[in-house]
């Protein structure tokens, strides 16, 4: 008994027809790769308006050299004020002095403190003088 395998003879090739045999195999066509991650597409944004006027000129420039601290000048003041005896200058420049040291504007805080402080009691001073001097001026106008 023979098997179907048995009749086969090893170097014989099936028969291809002409037009088939003649063609190349097909090629399937090259791949793009694709990116990982596609940037999100921004509109275009209009272009800012126009300002109908030039820019204005710079300021001029002050003598000197420019001071890192320019409101030192009004603790000194309120010191210097309170020590003469004023009394609403060193409150006035005392508290605007604190507040430019505060702010770092100015040094010398210390006197722009006592300052404010020899000018309450200045004005303490004077609103008692003259409280006597009203006193006394209607007791003497009553005494006579």
């Amino acid at each position: 008994m023979t098997t179907s395998d048995e009749n086969l003879v090893p170097d014989e090739v099936p028969a291809v027809p002409a037009d088939v045999a003649e063609t190349p195999p097909p090629v399937a066509p090259p791949v793009a790769p694709t990116p990982a991650a596609t940037p999100p597409v921004v509109p275009p944004q209009a272009p800012p308006a126009a300002t109908p006027y030039a820019a204005p000129p710079a300021p001029p420039q002050a003598y000197g050299a420019p001071s890192d601290h320019p409101n030192t000048w009004m603790n000194i003041v309120a010191f210097v004020t309170g020590l003469l005896g004023m009394a609403i200058v060193p409150i006035i420049f005392g508290h605007l002095g604190i507040s430019a040291a505060n702010k770092g504007k100015a040094e010398y805080k210390w006197m722009g403190i006592v300052g404010a402080i020899l000018g309450y009691l200045a004005l303490a001073f004077w609103v008692i003088f003259i409280i006597v001097i009203v006193i006394a001026s209607a007791a003497s106008v009553s005494n006579s």
